[in-house]
């Protein structure tokens, strides 16, 4: 088949409702499904063995700034990007 044999690609009508790879930043991480790669910040279970007393004193800033252990993981690990 030569190229002008070849059904040319065409824009779907409804685009605009269905973003494509091609509109994601370098900052996403694609993956095997669609809706993870368009989806920036889906959470994900992470388990961490920490020693006891540095697990206090996370939980205990957690407490006094009014937000969940896994919140203040989340910004200090942001922090470090």
């Amino acid at each position: 088949m030569t190229d002008e044999q070849r059904p040319r690609l065409r824009k779907a009508p409804d685009a605009h409702a269905h973003p494509t790879a091609g509109l994601l930043n370098e900052d996403t991480i694609l993956s095997g499904s669609t809706s993870d790669a368009i989806r920036k910040d889906k959470l994900v279970t992470l388990e961490v063995e920490i020693p006891k007393s540095i697990r206090k004193t996370i939980r205990a800033e957690a407490r006094s700034r009014g937000i969940t252990l896994d919140a203040l993981v989340t910004e200090a690990l942001r922090a470090r990007r």
